[in-house]
């Protein structure tokens, strides 16, 4: 970790303050990505037309797609789904 740099990442949600802030940060992602393993989700290939664009992937789940696409992505959920979002 000593040798890493800004250029070393994908993305980058944001300066952090110091040393253990960015610690933090790496732990907190990490997590989030155990978690989202854990879930079992399939992501495929997509090329639907979005409200956002074009996708370029979909994560599926029971009644939910999680579209991605060039600058922004959402979700689109079925009929039951949708039903249980507050107004």
């Amino acid at each position: 970790m000593e040798e890493w740099k800004r250029s070393d990442f994908y993305g980058h949600g944001g300066d952090v303050e110091d040393e253990t802030a960015f610690r933090a940060r790496v732990a907190e992602n990490a997590e989030h990505q155990r978690q989202r393993t854990a879930l079992a989700r399939r992501e495929v290939s997509s090329r639907a037309s979005t409200p956002w664009g074009t996708s370029q992937h979909a994560i599926y789940a029971d009644g939910v797609i999680c579209y991605s696409t060039a600058s922004h992505g959402g979700f689109h959920l079925d009929a039951e789904h949708n039903a249980k979002v507050h107004p």
